[in-house]
């Protein structure tokens, strides 16, 4: 099928923010989940629970940011 993406869930590197989401539990902001792709076109889930960017992330999505992965989770690259 034409314009299918492949998930890889072992990337580590780098990857661009293409979507994201807060997850809530009991009315509490609890992880942010993005999904992203690498270079290679792949696409890549992680996520992050630093407080900071529970709030950040329910302001705005940050798409088309850098973002590096290791082990599942993110942390947003430094302009």
């Amino acid at each position: 099928v034409q314009g299918k993406k492949q998930v890889d869930p072992d990337f580590e590197g780098d990857a661009k923010i293409i979507a994201s989401t807060v997850l809530f539990q009991k009315n509490a902001a609890e992880r942010v989940v993005i999904i992203a792709e690498n270079e290679a076109g792949d696409r890549v889930v992680a996520f992050n629970q630093e407080p900071s960017l529970l709030l950040d992330f329910q302001k705005t999505t940050h798409i088309d940011s850098v973002v590096r992965i290791a082990q599942g989770q993110f942390i947003l690259n430094s302009e």
